[in-house]
């Protein structure tokens, strides 16, 4: 099964754009990748994202963000990427007390 999400924009003229979320993504992470000089692999930016929903939802969501800017700091470091976000998600989920319920 494959989900799709798109938005539609609708100027005043009657002109209707859509646009499919999954590719916006993929754009955005190649600019962002491309203005820092680095080579964009999506395959990271979806292991972060991965990361990031799980420290949100089991530590706390302010803490997400904070976890991927560790990650990053730990692969400039030299660490493998798959190894230090399975650092991280392995202390999200032995932390004591999940934001659902604080």
């Amino acid at each position: 099964m494959e989900w799709v999400l798109k938005l539609e924009a609708k100027s005043g003229w009657g002109e209707v754009e859509t646009i499919e979320v999954g590719r916006l993504e993929r754009r955005v992470s190649g600019l962002t990748a491309e203005e820092l000089g680095l080579t964009p692999n999506l395959g990271d930016t979806r292991l972060i994202l991965d990361l990031t929903k799980e420290v949100a939802h089991n530590v706390d969501r302010p803490a997400a963000p904070v976890a991927a800017y560790l990650v990053g700091i730990a692969v400039g470091q030299g660490k493998p990427p798959t190894q230090a976000v399975k650092c991280i998600q392995d202390l999200a989920a032995g932390w004591e007390g999940n934001s659902e319920e604080s």
